[in-house]
């Protein structure tokens, strides 16, 4: 599963993780919020939030027991991960129009410096884009607009928090546990199943 939120500003993820902290009024806060680690009144709390303050959501979800997991990706998560990124990405970029701003895209810090690279390399084959590596970041070109995508660990990033709590509703929503997905379903843009 992997969950793309969109906002206008980096720092409206923040403004909304802060809002939900002063809304909880609670004497003890997790240091960072993680859909697994909440109860059912922070989730609902963080996605209502997010309702408000993202522009729209996009997703891509893999079926384990998929053909193509056991034809394609047996052993292959790299390989998986970059096939769910680009999806995810390119719904992504049909979905914003026109800019000419460079957006900011963050992953959370799952790879290692020679895995991002790899992966770069194998988004950069999948799809019609120039990317062009930088110190701590890749740059991209593609459908001419422009993105630097970085990798962040979630406990210092609010958008990464509110992407897990999006990845964490629709995974439920899956399971057959909607209620969460209903709360930010008008932000969902477009979504990709590799089944």
């Amino acid at each position: 599963m992997l969950a793309c939120v969109y906002f206008n500003n980096v720092t409206d993820a923040d403004r909304l993780i802060r809002k939900v902290r002063s809304m909880l009024k609670a004497k003890k806060q997790p240091a960072e919020f993680k859909f697994s680690h909440s109860n059912r009144h922070t989730r609902e709390l963080l996605l209502k939030e997010t309702a408000k303050f993202s522009q729209l959501v996009n997703y891509s979800v893999v079926f384990k027991d998929s053909p193509n997991i056991k034809t394609y990706y047996q052993n292959k998560p790299l390989e998986l991960y970059a096939t769910l990124f680009w999806k995810c990405f390119s719904l992504f970029v049909s979905s914003i129009g026109t800019t000419q701003l460079t957006t900011q895209l963050i992953l959370d810090k799952l790879l290692s410096k020679s895995e991002f690279n790899r992966l770069a390399t194998m988004v950069k084959s999948l799809g019609n884009l120039k990317i062009s590596e930088q110190k701590n970041s890749l740059g991209i070109e593609f459908q001419s607009k422009k993105f630097i995508l970085i990798q962040a660990s979630s406990s210092s990033c609010g958008g990464l928090q509110v992407a897990d709590f999006v990845a964490g509703a629709i995974r439920r929503s899956y399971e057959g546990e909607k209620h969460y997905m209903q709360l930010f379903q008008d932000k969902i843009n477009r979504a990709y199943e590799l089944k």
